[in-house]
């Protein structure tokens, strides 16, 4: 079909039609199926590389394939830069691989339409010897429902649009465009980034893939307990509902014992998914917390939401703003006032917009 009709690009995935007389929807099928192709072979390149790395030692056996063959591809390239940019060096270790995924600031899967992630990060007092540590927040459905988000869904009928979801179950070396958020912590270097990927919709409408903005508010203490207090939403919700907090929302602590383990406890919401595991050399990924969604059904969204629970270890103790305690019971006991968490701890910010935030220190 494309035999004298279009030009190639194998590099770029880029398809330019050579005559007047081409139908657009060959071009869309043709550069749609080049671009799931190019992905594939280079997830088949990652794949690879790890092998090898396994053999020189570079990678860990049972990590994901963390260190391209190929370091000039398009998506090596953005990795390397994104990296860069808050490490001020070029990735090396495995672990370097990993944060530099989670920091590229683009989307690959088709199925996003090219809209990128969006990303917020902060600094913190590293840690050597603990690794990074990883959770994902990820919809086990193939498609979930949503509700109309505005009047212009009513003008179009869109009375019960789906979204799509990640189709997966709890995995180690999942590629960072399948979760809904992740959140990364590098203790070698004192990093500290949440990553949320675009909503998608089924049908398409609405530019067919949008990304709302993670607020996440950070405060470590001086034995290095971190508490991350997240809040995040579909970019196709209906803002009444974000505003009632039906959104994937929680504060977990993170605890690095002497040994070199973390510890995790908190309390999140009892959907989407959610997965945590510690990445450290020679060691194979282990696994911190799993704590499967509520439902695996396509309204395990409209229906879960609004409800918590506990994770991992509850006695945990969550690290406290350094305010004093009578000013933190007030403002705790002040009915529909701001969290005082949130208004006395540090907000992670786009590190592609300049600085990055320190995290500031509580007890």
């Amino acid at each position: 079909m494309a035999r004298g009709k279009f030009h190639i690009d194998f590099e770029t995935g880029t398809v330019t039609p050579l005559t007047d007389d081409v139908n657009q929807d060959d071009v869309d099928y043709i550069t749609t199926t080049l671009k799931q192709l190019l992905a594939s072979a280079e997830m088949i390149d990652r794949e690879l590389a790890h092998g090898l790395n396994l053999l020189d030692g570079t990678d860990e056996p049972g990590n994901p394939p963390t260190i391209p063959i190929n370091q000039n591809d398009e998506r090596s390239r953005h990795q390397i830069e994104a990296f860069k940019k808050v490490y001020g060096r070029e990735p090396v270790t495995a672990n370097d691989w990993r944060m530099a995924a989670g920091l590229d600031p683009h989307s690959y899967d088709p199925k996003n339409h090219g809209k990128p992630p969006r990303i917020v990060a902060g600094r913190f007092t590293p840690q050597p010897g603990k690794g990074v540590v990883r959770s994902n927040w990820f919809i086990p459905a193939a498609e979930v429902q949503n509700l109309p988000k505005d009047v212009q869904d009513l003008i179009d009928l869109r009375l019960l649009p789906k979204n799509f979801g990640d189709n997966r179950g709890p995995s180690a070396t999942i590629d960072p465009e399948h979760s809904r958020v992740s959140l990364f912590v590098d203790y070698e270097n004192g990093v500290v980034t949440v990553r949320q990927n675009p909503t998608t919709t089924v049908d398409g409408a609405r530019g067919g893939a949008d990304t709302a903005p993670p607020q996440i508010h950070v405060v470590e203490a001086p034995d290095g307990r971190m508490t991350i207090d997240y809040n995040t939403w579909d970019a196709y919700e209906f803002s009444g509902a974000v505003a009632l907090d039906m959104t994937v929302h929680g504060r977990i602590t993170l605890d690095p014992q002497d040994n070199g383990t973390v510890n995790l406890g908190g309390n999140t919401t009892i959907y989407p998914s959610m997965e945590t595991y510690q990445y450290r050399e020679g060691i194979p990924p282990e696994v911190l917390q799993w704590t499967p969604a509520n439902s695996g059904s396509d309204l395990g969204p409209a229906t879960s939401l609004i409800r918590e629970h506990w994770i991992g270890d509850a006695s945990l103790p969550p690290v406290r703003p350094s305010i004093p305690d009578w000013r933190w019971q007030l403002e705790n006991a002040i009915p529909f006032a701001p969290d005082p968490f949130t208004q006395h701890t540090t907000k992670l910010t786009d590190p592609s917009e300049g600085l990055i935030p320190k995290v500031s220190e509580g007890r």
